[in-house]
């Protein structure tokens, strides 16, 4: 999701979010099925971000 505006005096910002979450990852190596198992619950990753800008430029420069 983002939102921009440009306004006439030279003014101009965006903001933009986002977010991911990825369950199950890959197995970077083999393991017991066992040892994989005591590890299970911790194979997800997730993340959320949040940029900005702004900047002002005067007209007729």
């Amino acid at each position: 999701m983002s939102y921009g505006h440009r306004a006439d005096s030279g003014a101009e910002g965006w903001i933009a979010a986002s977010a991911f979450e990825q369950p199950r990852l890959q197995q970077p190596f083999e393991l017991p099925p066992g040892v994989w198992a005591r590890f299970a619950p911790l194979d997800w990753d997730r993340g959320r971000r949040l940029s900005a800008y702004a900047a002002y430029r005067a007209s007729g420069a």
